[in-house]
Parts: structure tokens; C-alpha cells; sequence
């Protein structure tokens, strides 16, 4: 079975099936508005929009997952989170959802900057580390844009979700990646993230994937749902795009 590891190209996507090319996806997963049923496989890059009735520039907008937060808790109520960023230096801090997803404007060189200060307050806070995952916001629309669960494995899928690495993803642990318990199959990667499909269970309700892909890489690394991607997308570049 070929590697279903992607180089730089967002639309390189392989599916468990030796490569070939799936057309849409199983009944039994989520419907979806925002994707093509019949999107085929690509090795071109897709070109992120940056049209916007939102933002007109986005080439300095980045998006940082806070790892395992939720708003509200433990003292990390929203405009604590962006005070942290505006804080460190970062412009036009913007909170989407509670699961700790923030957007803002800063000069890339500034970026990591502006990491190492919201993370060193959010462990004074949190009393623990609580690493941040940024993403160029370029990179997060390409992402969105590439379709990357159009090949995933069909099934009683419950939930569709990309699992961020800090850098890239360790070479050893290359698609496909199942549960020991069955839960979830990583069925590809891209330059630093792995894309998985949680499946639904009658009896139980499933682990998500990144407390067991996080012991396997030996780091952290922090999950999101593809919808939660596509949200902050439309939020930042406008319906449509």
C-alpha cells in the first residue's frame, strides 16, 4: 500500500485504497455544503482567495488552536485569551468558538513573538503548559480549499478532523493510523498535519485522535473538526469565496 503522506501541495491527498481517486463520500457521514462531490485528485496547489468582505489583506493574518482549552474555564474567559495577543503585540485578536481558536494580525517575523509571550501567560494562568499551533491564514484557507476528506474511508463516520503538528509530522508515522480500540483511522497527512475520521459508535461515544497520535509523536499536538476550519475561514474571507 503506497505511503499516503502529501508533500507542500495542499490538494495531495491519498485514500487507503492504493491511491484511488474516491468521488464523494459515504451516506453515512456528514453532509456537507461547502465541498464538491465530485472534486477529483489533484497534485496542483489550490490558490486561497483572499477576495473578502472581511478581510481585504490577509497576508499577516495568522490563526493559533490553543491546545486543550475551552473559553470560560479555568479563568480563560475570552477577553482574557485576547487580551494575551493584542498583549504581545498582535493586532485585530478575534475569538472563534470556545475550543480556543483566535485570529490576528501581525508581520510574520513577529509571529513567534508573539507565541512565546501569550503562551508564557497562559501557563502562569492555567498553571500548565498550553502550547499554541499558528497557521498563516493563506495556509488555512489552501487547506479548506483542498477538500482533503474527499478520499477519506467510507463508513459510519461521526466526525471529520485534522490533528496540527508545531513543525511538520514525524516521519514515522505515516497513513494509515488506526485506534487500537477502532475509534478513528489517520488516513492521510499533509506538510504538518494528520487527517482523520472518528467513527460513529451504537455503544459508546468515540475517542478522538489526538491523545493517542500526541504519545505516538512523542510531542504535542492539538485537534480541531474541519468544520470548526471552515467556520474561521468564512469568518475572515467572506461567504462564497
Amino acid at each position: 500500500m503506497p505511503s499516503a503522506r502529501c508533500g507542500s501541495s495542499w490538494s495531495c491527498r491519498s485514500s487507503l485504497r492504493s491511491g484511488e481517486c474516491s468521488s464523494g463520500s459515504a451516506s453515512t457521514r456528514r453532509p456537507s455544503t461547502t465541498r464538491s462531490s465530485t472534486t477529483p485528485c489533484s497534485t496542483t496547489s489550490p490558490t486561497p482567495s483572499t477576495n473578502s468582505s472581511t478581510a481585504t489583506d490577509v497576508s499577516d493574518v495568522h490563526v493559533a488552536f490553543v491546545r486543550a482549552v475551552m473559553i470560560g474555564r479555568e479563568g480563560l474567559h475570552r477577553p482574557v485569551l485576547l487580551d494575551m495577543f493584542e498583549r504581545a503585540g498582535a493586532a485585530e485578536a478575534t475569538s472563534y468558538i470556545a475550543t480556543g481558536n483566535v485570529s490576528f494580525r501581525v508581520e510574520t517575523d513577529a509571529v513567534p513573538a508573539v507565541v512565546e509571550s501569550v503562551e508564557a501567560d497562559l501557563e502562569r494562568l492555567l498553571g500548565r503548559p498550553t502550547p499554541l499551533f499558528v497557521r498563516p491564514l493563506d495556509d488555512v484557507v489552501a487547506l479548506v480549499d483542498s477538500n482533503p476528506f474527499a478520499n477519506a474511508p467510507r463508513g459510519p463516520v461521526r466526525d471529520e478532523v485534522v490533528t496540527f503538528f508545531r513543525d511538520r509530522v514525524p516521519d514515522h508515522l505515516a497513513p494509515p493510523i488506526e485506534a487500537p480500540n477502532g475509534d478513528f483511522v489517520a488516513f492521510a497527512a499533509g506538510p504538518a498535519e494528520l487527517f482523520s475520521v472518528v467513527i460513529d459508535r451504537d455503544d459508546r461515544q468515540p475517542s478522538a485522535p489526538g491523545g493517542y497520535l500526541e504519545r505516538l509523536a512523542g510531542e504535542p499536538v492539538t485537534t480541531r473538526a474541519v468544520t470548526t476550519l471552515e467556520r474561521i475561514v468564512e469568518k475572515l474571507t467572506g461567504p462564497g469565496r
